[in-house]
């Protein structure tokens, strides 16, 4: 018979911020033509497709395209999960582009090659969000961005 088992949520955020806090948390804005996976590592193993718009957004490791997390965290006791949440990000590319999907990582010291990824989020539903010279926001679920769950019964 296997023991029943659970974790506190102070633990479970406690592991988030372990994993995450004092790393620079980045996002990617990428196209249709994204090829990642939940069992690809690093970015460097996957097809990204970048947005390329007329301005506005630079993307590949380093540049301007790719914008920081403000990250927070805290224990959730109602939903019993550590939570790590973000602050709203806000891009101004120029026209030309077709937004499918944000792709956040651990940026790399020296590229994809160590940019560990994290996941993705779709954007703008099954047509994505073309980009036309205004702004745009990636705006964060109330309940956080990640969502890190106890493990309870057996």
């Amino acid at each position: 018979m296997a023991a029943d088992k659970s974790f506190s949520n102070e633990f479970l955020k406690y592991a988030l911020v372990s994993a995450l806090s004092g790393n620079t948390v980045k996002v990617a804005l990428c196209g249709d033509g994204l090829a990642l996976d939940d069992t690809d590592q690093y970015l460097s193993g996957a097809t990204l497709d970048e947005i390329s718009p007329t301005s506005g957004y630079s993307g590949g490791h380093g540049n301007s395209g790719r914008k920081s997390l403000t990250m927070s965290f805290s224990a959730d006791n109602t939903d019993d999960e550590g939570v790590m949440d973000a602050t709203n990000l806000t891009w101004t590319p120029g026209t030309g582009a077709t937004i499918h999907y944000a792709v956040y990582h651990i940026a790399g010291a020296t590229g994809d090659t160590d940019a560990v990824y994290i996941g993705k989020v779709g954007v703008g539903g099954t047509t994505g969000q073309v980009t036309n010279g205004g702004q745009i926001e990636l705006e964060f679920d109330t309940e956080g961005l990640i969502n890190f769950g106890r493990a309870s019964g057996s």
